[in-house]
């Protein structure tokens, strides 16, 4: 049976649904999407962040990419 290399390389398993990640940062943010009351007990820190702008909720560097694409030039309300 051949395996990928995204297969092999991936060292974390959800304890909920069993899905395979390569890096700790890539579990922790499928919990908090995923299963966000578990992740809550878990005390797994949520990586949301709130444009100061217009209110957008996202990942923190979405967040990011959303404010210089959408809002560049524009002064804070």
């Amino acid at each position: 049976v051949r395996q990928t290399k995204r297969t092999l390389s991936a060292r974390f398993q959800c304890q909920i649904c069993s899905g395979m990640y390569p890096e700790a940062r890539a579990l922790r943010r499928h919990m908090c999407s995923e299963h966000p009351s578990e992740a809550q007990q878990l005390d797994i820190s949520n990586e949301h962040a709130i444009c100061g702008i217009c209110g957008y909720v996202g990942r923190k560097d979405n967040v990011l990419r959303h404010t210089k694409a959408k809002h560049a030039g524009s002064p804070k309300l």
